[in-house]
């Protein structure tokens, strides 16, 4: 015979190595599934989180124009209550508000400047700014 038969034997690993293909490929499928499932989560909430985001972004509005009418005395008196946590979280809010409405760099470190579209690369500089 031209055929060696023992050859073409159920191999004892064949059957585990099929049910693993099996169990990779249903994880695979739930993998797929979940990414989807994601995907449309994320779309819906980022259409709903638009109107949050304006509210805030009013709110701070608000909050900013009475900062700039409030007293310098009043002013510093709130500064010495802020902790390092919060001048942190400051120091990031000025850094977002000069790249978001001055449309400038708000550092010259290469880490903390931002892609800003539509503008010119320039590098706000707080010392040159007139205060209005």
């Amino acid at each position: 015979a031209l055929i060696d038969t023992p050859s073409f034997a159920v191999h004892p690993y064949r059957k585990p190595l099929v049910m693993s293909l099996a169990l990779l490929l249903c994880l695979c499928a739930l993998i797929v599934f979940l990414r989807i499932w994601q995907a449309l989560a994320m779309r819906i909430t980022k259409s709903s989180m638009q109107g949050v985001a304006v509210k805030r972004a009013y709110r701070c509005r608000e909050i900013a124009y009475k900062l700039t009418h409030l007293p310098l005395q009043d002013f510093v008196a709130g500064l010495s209550d802020i902790g390092e946590l919060e001048s942190d979280s400051l120091r990031r809010l000025q850094m977002m508000l000069t790249a978001a409405f001055l449309h400038k760099q708000p550092s010259s470190l290469l880490l903390q400047q931002r892609i800003i579209a539509g503008s010119p690369f320039q590098i706000y500089n707080h010392n040159s700014a007139p205060m209005e």
